[in-house]
């Protein structure tokens, strides 16, 4: 087929296989979807779906890498004016800052990122934006505008951003947010076929332990690491220390090796 729209076909496949959880087979259709906009003339979504491919090395743990090609990418739009996908890239950032404790900057890059967001004026945009700003505002301390704009996440539809699913971080900070009953009905109006629903259910649920397993079988390992941590808190709490530092222990070599 030698029509640009195989590109498209090959790059919306893969939104809706990565949004059931089929992680590999959707970087498989991403880059499908690379080469055959880069042969056919599709640019827009060849450069759409390379984005999305960027992004998912957040979710797999491949910080050096998203850093590297975000940045190139954020530089590129730049020169050429701008793309709407710049307020997802920006977000994602602001998660590795907000990791790195490199604060101001995860303060400024969510703060641009939810003003681009605005300023397409799609909710498709806006809404993945902000469930992962309100993360990094719980980590910064500012529960009310973190509650603000997680209330707003969560009355809206689910979209993809391109990357891993926006309602898999906001659970990490669904409860800190008195928002979990609500992201739990939408949970529960989720296809029998989708993966990422029950370790989330289990993050909201307090069983870290199998959310943690399942991301890891995902190969999700921001995740995953993230879920350790809690855990290992949670077992610490319960006296089992053993196993408590088996998790953290798990959790920490995660972040070393990412730098943070």
């Amino acid at each position: 087929n030698d029509s640009p729209e195989l590109a498209r076909a090959y790059n919306n496949l893969a939104t809706v296989v990565s949004y059931l959880g089929h992680i590999q087979r959707n970087l498989e259709l991403r880059s499908a979807a690379v080469q055959a906009g880069e042969r056919l003339g599709a640019w827009g979504t060849a450069r759409f779906a390379a984005t999305a491919q960027t992004m998912w090395e957040y979710a797999l743990g491949n910080w050096e890498v998203f850093d590297a090609e975000s940045r190139s990418m954020l530089e590129e739009s730049e020169r050429i004016g701008g793309r709407y996908q710049d307020a997802y890239i920006l977000s994602t950032r602001a998660l590795v800052a907000i990791a790195r404790a490199e604060d101001a900057d995860a303060r400024a890059g969510s703060q641009r990122a939810l003003e681009l967001a605005r300023g397409a004026r799609d909710p498709q945009i806006v809404l993945p934006v902000l469930a992962e700003i309100a993360f990094v505002e719980v980590e910064l301390g500012r529960l009310e505008t973190a509650r603000q704009h997680g209330k707003e996440f969560v009355s809206g539809p689910r979209y993809v951003s391109g990357g891993q699913r926006a309602d898999s971080t906001f659970a990490l900070v669904a409860r800190d947010l008195q928002l979990e009953s609500e992201l739990r009905a939408s949970l529960e109006a989720t296809r029998p076929e989708d993966r990422w629903a029950p370790p989330l259910r289990a993050v909201l649920d307090g069983d870290y332990l199998n959310a943690a397993e399942t991301f890891g079988e995902m190969e999700l390992r921001t995740l995953e690491a993230h879920v350790r941590l809690r855990a290992g808190e949670q077992l610490l709490a319960a006296g089992r220390h053993s196993e408590a530092e088996e998790q953290l222990e798990r959790s920490l070599a995660f972040w070393r090796s990412v730098g943070a």
